[in-house]
């Protein structure tokens, strides 16, 4: 299965305020390495996953 992550991470590239950005500039803000995502970048390629896979973080959680 391939699941698109490109499309769901649009407008959170390492130009975007830090607050919305996935992948970390050349000079990184958070403890993800320089142009590499993040945290929330992390999460929401997982969230796109977990969506191609018919369920969510929360219902994997319980």
């Amino acid at each position: 299965m391939y699941v698109d992550t490109y499309t769901v991470s649009e407008g959170h590239d390492a130009c975007s305020a830090e607050d919305t950005r996935w992948i970390e500039p050349l000079v990184p803000s958070s403890p993800a390495a320089a142009v590499h995502p993040n945290a929330r970048g992390e999460e929401g390629m997982a969230d796109a996953v977990l969506h191609a896979l018919g369920t969510t973080r929360h219902e994997r959680l319980r």
